[in-house]
């Protein structure tokens, strides 16, 4: 028996032709997309290239956004006002040449003496949240916290006059200065803490082992003389724990 076909509710040929995507008229049909794609092949409809598909379905901005972006606002903020996503407006501007604001300079405006009397108000008066903030001042969530940080308005963090000041030591190594922010001092500096590493002082071990073998092995040899009785007594008691047969000597 064969299979049962589909029937349509529409002429999907000619929306299809009037510039609907197959998606679209799927949806109100209630089938999938390569479905309506099979049926229109069958019916002799030539299908859109992906590239054509792209262009129908391009937004069409309300606004001048080049003037807005190069005035000083930010692609999230017009991505607002497009009801869209800032990564649609930023193509779109990359399209007409105009060359992007690096790292998040594109995304955010600079932080102004105004913005923290704003801040100020949000975050001790309304106790808004960070993202709510963050919305309104056309912030990241980050940039928010860390003025509130900063002025010591977080209840994780110290207040700036609570913070340890920058302590100075000598490197028992090298003998040079550098300056630490823990309360108990460091032993190294920056560069001499690589060194005396665990997995770097084990490699070092290994080619020091390799180069001087004989003198390790006596080494090894006068350490076991030394505790002997101590050996033999964790040996004992290990085998006792373990049910095995105990060692005579």
């Amino acid at each position: 028996m064969g299979r049962k076909k589909f029937q349509f509710k529409t002429d999907i040929a000619k929306r299809y032709l009037d510039g609907e995507n197959s998606i679209q008229i799927a949806k109100s049909e209630g089938c999938c997309s390569p479905t309506i794609r099979d049926n229109l092949v069958r019916m002799g409809v030539e299908l859109r290239s992906r590239k054509e598909a792209k262009a129908l379905m391009r937004i069409e901005f309300r606004t001048n956004i080049v003037k807005r972006y190069l005035g000083g606002e930010s692609t999230i903020k017009i991505a607002r006002d497009e009801e869209c996503c800032d990564t649609t407006v930023r193509n779109r501007l990359v399209e007409k040449g105009i060359e992007m604001r690096s790292g998040l300079e594109g995304r955010f405006e600079k932080w102004a003496k105004q913005d923290d009397k704003k801040l100020k108000e949000l975050w001790l008066n309304h106790a808004l949240s960070k993202r709510d903030i963050a919305r309104k001042l056309n912030r990241s969530k980050w940039t928010i916290w860390h003025r509130a940080w900063k002025f010591g308005w977080t209840k994780t963090c110290p207040r700036p006059h609570d913070r340890p000041e920058p302590k100075k030591a000598i490197c028992v190594t090298c003998g040079e200065k550098y300056t630490y922010m823990r309360s108990i001092s460091n032993k190294y500096c920056p560069k001499c803490r690589m060194k005396m590493n665990r997995g770097y002082s084990k490699i070092k071990s290994k080619i020091y082992y390799r180069e001087n073998k004989e003198k390790e092995i006596i080494r090894k040899q006068v350490w076991y003389q030394k505790n002997k009785k101590r050996i033999i007594a964790h040996q004992r008691e290990y085998r006792r724990k373990k049910g095995l047969t105990l060692i005579n000597k």
